[in-house]
């Protein structure tokens, strides 16, 4: 049995836990994590839709299915909620809506495939609706779908003009979407393999996206770095799980001068990359804790606390409080005990300040 734990490990860019997300703005009208804090609404509100038609060929889209589609595989807005929803992953009420939103996607995709001789931009649609299928069938645990899914993408965009920008990003979510199926295989080598190829296509697109010289960076441009960063921790990731640690330690700190690279981001691309930058600055302190560099351990992950508090500080949003609240405390509890360790290591009187009396609403003593 598949253990879905494996795959919060990675940063997806649009990946498994934005499909529940999406559920939640798209079959229940609004997310646990929207503006009027609604819950969402009961499971038994989709048992009203009518199940998806076996022939897709011969059934028309269901509107409810046209409007999913409209939203879930146009809007990437709508997938950057991810990170808020993995405490609740394993509720009913979103199991549910998962399950309903992937019946219509299925359905939605297999009419669009079913039409003979599709245009360039059709083949580009069903990529692009693929993907996200893929999303939603790794997040209800359905491998071997999800990974034919993503195959298909990568086959279909394969006929594609390999130097579109879309076309790069449509094949990284399917290699990124892949690399997350192998690793739950166990399949180590072929996972790093497709993060590796992430790297290298979210770095071509970022190129077709370089402002000229005194021009700003685009939100675009933004977009991409973000699932460039998420493929350098999962680069870095894979090689901590190959205990090619030095070469992971450089990986990581790619990802973190590149995130302090960019500017002129809106307050949303601010706090989703201060929250990433937060994940691979804590990295960079687990890798040095298995390295058995106690203090350099320490000193990362208190920076990673200070990108939480930064957030906290920057965000009106409750969701996004609470979620950067929790990482603090947990950063918090390895901080308390990296100090206690290292305290027994010194004379009487040199145990230095206790990190004890932080809190996630200080102002932050520093920010990257």
């Amino acid at each position: 049995m598949m253990n879905l734990d494996r795959f919060a490990r990675f940063g997806m860019g649009c990946g498994l836990f934005m499909a529940a997300s999406a559920c939640l703005l798209v079959s229940c009208g609004e997310s646990k994590s929207g503006k009027d804090g609604k819950k969402p609404v009961s499971p038994t509100a989709s048992k009203e839709v009518p199940a998806a038609p076996k022939d897709a060929v011969q059934a028309a889209v269901p509107k409810a299915a046209e409007r999913a589609a409209s939203q879930v595989f146009t809007e990437r807005s709508v997938f950057e909620l991810a990170d808020l929803l993995r405490p609740y992953t394993q509720t009913p009420e979103i199991h549910e809506s998962v399950r309903f939103l992937n019946e219509i996607s299925e359905n939605y995709l297999d009419a669009l495939k079913a039409k003979k001789n599709p245009t360039e931009e059709e083949v580009v649609l069903i990529c692009r609706v693929g993907n996200k299928v893929g999303d939603l069938q790794s997040a209800l645990q359905a491998i071997e779908k999800a990974d034919a899914t993503y195959r298909d993408v990568l086959e279909r965009s394969a006929a594609l003009p390999q130097e579109k920008l879309e076309v790069i990003r449509l094949r990284s979510g399917a290699m990124r979407g892949l690399g997350v199926l192998q690793f739950a295989k166990d399949d180590a080598k072929a996972s790093l393999e497709n993060f590796r190829a992430c790297v290298e296509a979210d770095k071509k697109a970022l190129d077709l996206l370089k402002p000229a010289e005194g021009e700003p960076q685009s939100p675009d441009y933004h977009a991409v770095a973000k699932d460039l960063m998420d493929s350098y921790k999962n680069v870095a990731d894979m090689l901590v799980n190959a205990e090619e640690l030095e070469d992971a330690r450089d990986m990581y700190q790619k990802a973190v001068d590149f995130a302090l690279s960019l500017k002129n981001l809106s307050p949303q691309d601010e706090a989703a990359l201060r929250i990433k930058l937060m994940h691979t600055i804590s990295a960079l302190g687990d890798l040095e804790d298995k390295c058995d560099q106690l203090e350099k351990a320490k000193n990362y992950w208190l920076e990673a606390a200070t990108q939480c508090q930064t957030v906290y500080q920057m965000t009106t949003r409750p969701d996004l409080k609470t979620y950067v609240s929790q990482a603090f405390d947990k950063l918090k509890a390895r901080i308390l005990e990296a100090e206690k360790q290292l305290k027994g290591d010194k004379p009487e009187g040199e145990g230095g300040k206790s990190s004890d009396d932080m809190k996630v609403n200080d102002a932050p003593a520093s920010a990257a």
